[in-house]
């Protein structure tokens, strides 16, 4: 198991380390690819000149003015900048906004209204690339109207719809390689580490932990999110259909919000919060499908349904957040959770908020996603070498294990038990051979299994040990006779213990209880069960021996002590010895019974 665990992270380091050269040999490239010289210029604004919001009063703007105010309908009138003499290309990129740039006398040089679009009711993200040419209707001498309308209920913020750009031929391109690629790069990586990095860490720990491949899943949504929010602005140049560049942003926006409720839920141990996080997800499950129904059947586009699903999402991290809090109170483990939980779900609350109020101008979201993206990966690192000391203490645990069963296995067949058990066997040829018979084939069984145990790493159900102890006291039966007295009271068999555990402690009774005694004795071995435990109780009416004694007799000491040991390892389980000279020992196991078998 070591040795594939080393070998996986092995793999893991390779294939990140040709994965990262290979972005890094593409960032490059298109770096390489293209002359450093500015490729475009880009405006706040279209025109030089007057504007006015709404139908209010016409306040003066510069090309370069960044303004910033929310609006339904907003009209620029002026003259293009003299700048768009050196540019051969004008892009207009507009976001959910239908525009259009006309002459003074109406002639139309820039559509994008329902007229243009094959869906009336949907703007979409609209990117289109003119040619400045006079020909085309661009000169910075004349006057010109830009019309911009906002076809939702809301008011929208200018800066989120429109921008322009002044460009070289293809310069909007090289623009996108120079700005959009190195971002490209780092959110591809996030994919990478979403795909790849956090389900491998969750196979490479032993067991499918959900929730590393739920986090997987986030960084995976969240890299696709920033791919589609870093080119955003391109994306029409590559979709020709705007409806189409607005659902594929919409879309991974909202498959961001559910893989995040579906990590949290994954994070969650109590039944009670796990079934209401459950709801909480197929409730924002159900309200994605509903948007995209809308969408599908004509009825309202993605983004009309946004402010309800803002309030939705809302509603649902509050939901969330509560559950958290209740978890703590009751895990503390849960503590480690809300470390990575709280800046993720404060910074989405507070994106949503700004939304409505509008006093913040960059993504909290994005630094919450970093901040829990590093707690997992540091997360991952301490998991894995947590594992790497757990397996090595497996290892050193097996071996221990291993020679302690050898050295059961060997005192059992020690030259005296094996001489004593053919003796008793050679007179039963003489007086019974059909007993004989069954006597050598008992005794051979028992070598076996002694053999066997060696190869066996794992508890074995107790009927498996109580067969292989009753092979015993058949044979050492043979040589006691009437001396030994043999009685089982066996009322629990549902539970399992580590092989070749009873038998030394019924060797020690007859050996050193119950042979002792001068008329002999009897042995009784008896199981019980309560509550919370399984009980196997040897007992002899034998000699007895002080429990106190310092003992020097060297290995069988030193085998009752391996037996408590690998109980202990391998079933959490205790040995209890009570012993009164002249009157009789009891050996109690007890083994904990297991969350499912209570």
């Amino acid at each position: 198991m070591m040795k594939d665990i080393t070998g996986s992270r092995k793999l893991t380091a390779v294939l990140m380390g040709f994965i990262f050269i290979m972005f890094g040999i593409v960032a490059l490239m298109s770096v390489r690819c293209f002359d450093k010289k500015k490729t475009s210029l880009w405006f706040p604004v279209l025109l030089n000149g007057t504007y006015s919001a709404d139908g209010g009063t016409q306040s003066s703007v510069r090309s370069t003015d960044d303004i910033d105010f929310f609006f339904k309908t907003i009209t620029f009138r002026g003259n293009l900048p003299e700048a768009i003499q050196q540019y051969p290309e004008v892009v207009i990129s507009g976001k959910n906004v239908w525009f259009s740039l006309k002459k003074a006398d109406g002639t139309v040089v820039v559509s994008h209204t329902p007229a243009d679009s094959k869906r009336d009711d949907t703007p979409g993200f609209r990117t289109a690339v003119y040619d400045t040419g006079k020909d085309n209707g661009f000169s910075y001498d004349e006057v010109y109207t830009f019309e911009i309308s906002y076809p939702y209920e809301q008011h929208a913020n200018y800066t989120d719809c429109i921008s322009v750009y002044l460009c070289e031929t293809n310069g909007l391109y090289r623009t996108f390689f120079f700005d959009a690629v190195p971002l490209l790069l780092i959110f591809l990586i996030v994919c990478f580490i979403g795909v790849f990095v956090f389900p491998t860490a969750a196979f490479i720990l032993g067991t499918i932990d959900y929730k590393y491949l739920a986090f997987g899943v986030l960084c995976f949504f969240w890299g696709s999110f920033m791919i589609t929010e870093s080119v955003s602005d391109y994306m029409n140049l590559w979709i020709t259909e705007p409806v189409v560049c607005l659902a594929l942003s919409t879309l991974t926006n909202y498959f961001l919000v559910a893989s995040i409720f579906f990590y949290f839920k994954a994070n969650l141990k109590g039944a009670a919060v796990r079934s209401a996080a459950n709801l909480i997800c197929v409730v924002y499950v159900l309200f994605v499908l509903f948007a995209m129904g809308m969408h599908i059947g004509d009825i309202g586009d993605l983004h009309s349904t946004m402010p309800l699903m803002y309030l939705i999402t809302m509603f649902c991290f509050a939901a969330i957040s509560v559950l958290l809090l209740l978890e703590v109170r009751s895990n503390s483990w849960a503590l480690s959770l809300l470390i990575s939980w709280s800046p993720l779900s404060l910074s989405v609350m507070v994106d949503i908020v700004d939304h409505y109020m509008h006093f913040i101008t960059f993504t909290f979201s994005h630094v919450g996603l970093a901040f829990t993206m590093v707690y997992q990966i540091v997360r991952v690192v301490l998991d894995l070498l947590h594992q790497h000391k757990e397996v090595r203490r497996h290892d050193k645990m097996e071996k221990e294990l291993y020679e302690a069963k050898v050295s059961v296995m060997v005192s059992q067949i020690q030259p005296h038990f094996l001489y004593n058990s053919l003796s008793s066997i050679a007179m039963l040829c003489k007086l019974d051979p059909p007993t004989a018979y069954e006597a050598t084939i008992t005794f051979a069984q028992y070598l076996r299994s002694n053999m066997d145990s060696l190869k066996q790493t794992t508890p074995i159900p107790f009927e498996q040990e109580l067969e292989h102890l009753k092979k015993y006291l058949y044979i050492e039966k043979l040589r006691f006779g009437k001396k030994l007295n043999i009685e089982y009271d066996i009322q629990d068999t549902a539970f399992e213990l580590p092989q070749l555990s009873i038998q030394p402690l019924a060797e020690n009774a007859v050996k050193h209880g119950i042979s002792k005694k001068p008329g002999g004795g009897t042995l009784t071995i008896a199981t019980r069960e309560t509550d919370d435990a399984h009980l196997v109780i040897i007992s002899d009416d034998g000699t007895g021996f002080d429990v106190n004694e310092v003992k020097n007799d060297g290995r069988s000491h030193i085998g009752m002590e391996n037996i408590k040991k690998r109980l202990a390892e391998m079933c959490s389980a205790t040995v209890d010895i009570r012993s009164v000279i002249g009157e009789g020992t009891v050996a109690t196991v007890t083994i904990p019974k297991t969350s499912e078998q209570q």
